[in-house]
């Protein structure tokens, strides 16, 4: 992020131009564009750190302010204080300039549960949502324990999330071949907690950049086709259990 401009697209990856084509030529296939965003911290390095100092936790002390998860930087990634307005303002202004520059059809928002849900529920979902009525709002809450954070953020206006729950279930039954009751009893929590139009919503995965791949999650000394096997019966979980298979 920078200071005075940071909504400038990075040249590397091209210009304002190359962006209206690429959403141009997806809407022309069908297809559609979510859009990877981040409120919660800057780069390290980003120049507002420098600029605006005062505009994030610090790394002492931060537990103090309130859950750790929330108030203190996570991998050592400048945190923003979010319950300033100055700082709720200008990531307001960015967030309304994507959305409202570019016909993009979603958002996918990393590390939700460390920002405070007054900042989604007051802050963001309207601002997004009041000038792309049609965007898709996808959170991505890393806990595998349950869907009680799910249903809080939801709240907040998301329409899915990433389902950990889920995968974790899929790598003890499949991956470890434990008892498939673990996913049965997950698709079943899912859809009686988030009803079955949030279940459908949720995003079902069985990896991703941030944890193990399923092929390295199997026990060692597995021939190749047993391999195989259990890869096939975790895709086909994935693809016939309620969600967006990711």
């Amino acid at each position: 992020l920078d200071d005075p401009d940071p909504r400038r697209l990075e040249p590397r990856l091209g210009s304002a131009a190359d962006l209206e084509s690429l959403l141009t030529a997806l809407h022309a296939r069908g297809m559609m564009l979510v859009l990877d965003m981040v409120v919660n911290h800057a780069g390290r390095g980003a120049r507002l750190v420098t600029t605006h100092p005062d505009w994030f936790h610090p790394e002492q002390g931060c537990g103090a302010l309130g859950p750790a998860d929330v108030y203190c930087p996570l991998s050592g990634l400048p945190d923003f204080a979010l319950e300033r307005a100055e700082v709720a303002r200008y990531m307001d202004e960015l967030s309304l300039h994507w959305v409202s520059s570019f016909a993009i059809d979603g958002i996918r928002m990393d590390t939700v549960k460390h920002v405070p849900l007054e900042y989604f529920r007051d802050h963001f979902v309207p601002t997004v949502l009041g000038a792309r009525p049609g965007l898709y709002l996808l959170g991505e809450i890393y806990d595998e324990g349950s869907y009680d954070l799910q249903l809080r953020y939801r709240g907040a206006g998301f329409h899915g999330f990433f389902d950990f729950p889920l995968r974790r279930a899929i790598i003890d039954s499949i991956a470890h071949a434990g008892s498939l009751n673990a996913v049965a009893d997950r698709v079943k929590e899912a859809v009686n907690r988030l009803g079955i139009e949030g279940a459908l919503l949720r995003s079902t995965f069985i990896d991703n950049h941030d944890v193990p791949r399923f092929l390295t999650e199997l026990p060692a000394g597995l021939d190749a086709a047993e391999r195989q096997r259990r890869m096939a019966l975790a895709l086909a979980t994935l693809l016939t259990s309620p969600g967006i298979p990711q």
